[in-house]
């Protein structure tokens, strides 16, 4: 895919600028527990290690999102100015939910009122608004990719 829309860019004279938003839905880590925490059981071990296998390659791939989209560049490596500014930040962008205080929500958990209340809260989260806010300047900017 990258090398047809780098050579679409070529071919075009235009300036194609990929933006990544990552959104976040999955509770985050309770920060407190109310209930002391079992020894693991070892017959769950194979298991839980499948798992942190799936874990480890969800930060792998977050990493590298924000490592691609770290600069902002064109698809064909053009230095991009957003908005007649040289200097944009990363072009990653990453909605989150926040660990709360008390144990992990039950499995059904997006369904409680309370939760969902907690959720939109947590989108006008001091964080995920500049994330947001950023996002909403760079799209509504003017993108050129000077030569």
């Amino acid at each position: 895919m990258v090398p047809l829309a780098a050579a679409t860019e070529r071919a075009t004279g235009g300036c194609l600028v990929p933006v990544f938003v990552q959104i976040d839905n999955s509770a985050g880590r309770a920060t407190i527990s109310s209930a002391a925490d079992p020894r693991p059981n070892e017959l769950f071990a194979p298991a839980g290690a499948t798992l942190g296998q799936v874990s480890s390659r969800e930060a792998y791939a977050r990493a590298g999102a924000a490592t691609a989209f770290g600069r902002p560049v064109s698809v064909g490596g053009q230095p991009v100015q957003i908005g007649g500014m040289d200097a944009v930040g990363s072009l990653w962008f990453r909605i989150v939910l926040f660990g709360q205080p008390g144990p992990e929500p039950p499995l059904g958990w997006t369904l409680a009122e309370e939760t969902v209340a907690d959720m939109r809260s947590q989108l006008r989260a001091v964080p995920n608004q500049q994330q947001i806010t950023t996002l909403r300047r760079i799209l509504a900017s003017e993108v050129t990719c000077p030569t």
